[in-house]
């Protein structure tokens, strides 16, 4: 049977046992600056099971401000915000591993072979601090790689809220964040006519849109300065 390995220089995972279902948006508003960054608001909805649980922020951009995130259900949703965080995926995946086995990975500098071994985790934060081989390792040699994960994972960071529900089912919610990344510019072209007497101006607007999403018929707001 061939293993399955996730190693840590990837972009880690984070098991999600038990989450709504992330939600997708179906009304995009934003306002694109010069500057690189920019201020969306998307209206979702999304299926949320009754009593607490935690909702997935999917489809967000790369380049999100978590500072600036805002969620807003709708009026007699029965849904209330209990809190809301930024899971950097990494850093949760290894703190799920503390305490349980992971493999350390090495290679033979004359023949390329990587040497797999079996470690147990014993603190992931503020350094990696394993047993490897009976001995307390403080700087593991090689790469480390976690074993085969479960369904249900997401492979990037990732913003949740916590939720309390009343009742199960729909419902709809409004999120605003800021971004960097957007941005655009403009080019002009200047036409004389033939007597050189007057000119049509006409401009085009480029906007750059960062990794991570599509924004689809979203509604556009240029601003200058």
């Amino acid at each position: 049977m061939k293993a399955r390995w996730l190693f840590a220089s990837m972009a880690a995972a984070l098991s999600l046992p038990g989450w709504a279902a992330q939600s997708e948006a179906a009304d995009i508003s934003m306002a694109i600056y010069e500057g690189g960054f920019s201020v969306v608001e998307e209206a979702r909805r999304v299926t949320v099971a009754k009593g607490d649980s935690t909702l997935a922020l999917d489809g967000l951009p790369d380049g999100v401000q978590p500072d600036t995130l805002v969620a807003n259900f709708a009026a007699g949703s029965g849904v209330r915000l209990r809190g809301q965080r930024f899971l950097n995926s990494k850093h949760a995946l290894l703190d799920d591993f503390v305490g349980k086995t992971i493999l350390v990975v090495t290679t033979v500098a004359e023949t390329g072979q990587e040497i797999v071994r079996e470690a147990k985790l014993l603190r992931a934060r503020p350094g990696l601090l394993i047993e490897l081989d009976g001995r307390i390792e403080l700087s593991p040699p090689g790469r480390i790689a976690f074993p085969g994960l479960d369904d249900g994972v997401v492979l990037r960071s990732t913003y949740a809220l916590d939720i309390d529900a009343d009742r199960a089912g729909p419902v709809d919610y409004r999120l605003s964040y800021m971004a960097q990344g957007l941005g655009w510019t403009a080019d002009y072209a200047v036409e004389l006519d033939k007597a050189e007497q007057t000119a049509s101006i006409q401009g085009r607007a480029t906007v750059r849109a960062p990794a991570g999403r599509s924004y689809r018929n979203a509604r556009v707001r240029l601003v200058a300065g």
